[in-house]
């Protein structure tokens, strides 16, 4: 009985593995950006509220007109990732039923198609990682941004 190994990834490749650790290391730096500026807003408003300090009409009105730019942006960043990501899951898709069409055509020929389910739950994880970060580069210039700015003008302020 002789075995055949299929043209598909059979696994998670270590530029994969990089990538996901690079966006799990952006995410992380975005959420602990978003932590510092939600500490520096909230005791900026707080202050203001108590009035320690004047109230800053137009960053409060900023803090919500970045919120909606950002997820308009991170909505088109992920549009526009989907249709390559489509296109990849769908060619790991023919591939996968290709290999199982010829195993179920001699089933005892060959050992089934491990690999062409492999490539394609790969294939699927690398669309979903391509809309992930397009979609996480709006929010993270946004935040990282804002706890740049707020730091330094609430060093100097308070």
């Amino acid at each position: 009985m002789s075995r055949r190994r299929s043209s598909s990834r059979a696994a998670v490749t270590p530029a994969d593995a990089l990538r996901l650790s690079r966006s799990v290391l952006t995410s992380g730096e975005m959420l602990t950006a978003a932590a510092a500026t939600i500490t520096l807003r909230t005791s900026t408003l707080g202050l203001a509220a108590l009035g320690l300090v004047p109230h800053d009409a137009r960053e409060s009105q900023r803090m919500v007109a970045e919120k909606a730019e950002a997820a308009v942006d991170a909505a088109a960043a992920a549009a526009a990732a989907l249709p390559a990501a489509q296109s990849h899951v769908a060619g790991a898709m023919a591939a996968h039923w290709i290999e199982w069409g010829r195993w179920a055509a001699m089933p005892f020929a060959a050992a089934p198609p491990v690999a062409a389910t492999a490539g394609l739950s790969t294939a699927a994880w690398t669309a979903w990682l391509s809309a992930y970060d397009a979609a996480l580069r709006p929010y993270h210039k946004r935040t990282t941004a804002n706890a740049r700015r707020l730091s330094r003008k609430g060093g100097k302020k308070v």
